[in-house]
């Protein structure tokens, strides 16, 4: 065997993959922007001269974002209104165009054109253990499953309990990234279950190359131009999740886009973290 040949090929062998590694750490990671802790006090004194004081921690490294594949959840009305409900023979069916109502006796539930489930119980009638979070997730998690409600990936969100009973929220979440559009809220009371109200999809796969997105400082900034002028505002939280539109889904797929969530006292605000554009606010 030529031993120099050999040594000689190995050795070019090496520097190709040195070179490949270098790329894949300098060049792909480049993309992955660090605020430092001077840009994020720098941000904060700008905005607390124009009226917005941000509470909120800001995320310090931002990387590249691919689009997410989203399927809605066909439910079929009928089905979970029985199993909500009860006996089919004893219920009242009333349509128009934005929402079907279903009743029997105590019980409705009500089926909105954006997918949105309303289930209310104005006397619940059993006895149930919510004396804890960890119980009540359970047996509102059991709950929706035998009434055929699902709600995968769903992450609790918050827990409140009081002298009669409890409020506990679901939000959905994907590897990591919330779901924005999706949310599971309820009451209960040691009767049972009082009202949930759910909106809920099916998060497939990260779909496309990952682009680069704008860091939560240039959002801030277009945020405080947008929103904040001319009065007093707190964010309390900025965080980098999915949206779509609700209205473009209708029993089909979408790709939903990542966006900065600005929670402030009093509203959520969703910009496009592709062009940095309002989406949409909660109201």
């Amino acid at each position: 065997m030529d031993w120099v040949r050999a040594k000689t090929i190995l050795i070019g062998i090496f520097i190709i993959l040195n070179i490949f590694l270098v790329y894949n750490i300098y060049v792909k990671e480049s993309k992955v922007v660090v605020i430092s802790g001077k840009d994020i006090s720098d941000i904060s004194t700008i905005l607390k001269n124009n009226n917005i004081d941000v509470k909120a921690i800001i995320p310090t490294k931002i990387a590249p974002k691919s689009f997410l594949k989203i399927e809605d959840i066909a439910y079929k009305e009928d089905d979970i209104a029985k199993k909500l409900l009860g006996d089919i023979n004893t219920i009242s069916k009333t349509t128009n165009n934005d929402v079907i109502v279903y009743k029997a006796g105590n019980k409705s539930a009500e089926f909105y054109k954006d997918k949105t489930i309303y289930y209310k119980d104005n006397e619940p009638n059993e006895n149930i253990d919510i004396s804890s979070k960890n119980k009540a997730e359970k047996y509102i998690l059991k709950f929706l499953k035998t009434k055929g409600i699902n709600i995968s990936y769903g992450i609790p969100n918050n827990y409140i309990q009081s002298q009669n009973g409890c409020e506990i929220s679901f939000k959905q979440e994907f590897k990591g990234n919330p779901i924005y559009v999706s949310y599971m809220n309820a009451k209960l009371s040691n009767k049972g279950i009082v009202e949930i109200k759910v909106r809920w999809v099916n998060p497939m796969d990260f779909i496309d190359a990952p682009k680069d997105i704008k860091t939560p400082i240039e959002m801030l900034l277009i945020f405080s131009k947008d929103i904040g002028v001319g009065r007093n505002i707190s964010v309390n939280n900025i965080s980098l999740g999915y949206y779509f539109d609700l209205e473009e889904i209708k029993n089909a797929t979408v790709w939903a886009f990542p966006v900065w969530e600005i929670q402030t006292g009093d509203n959520e605000y969703y910009y496009n973290a592709y062009e940095g554009y309002l989406e949409n606010k909660n109201n």
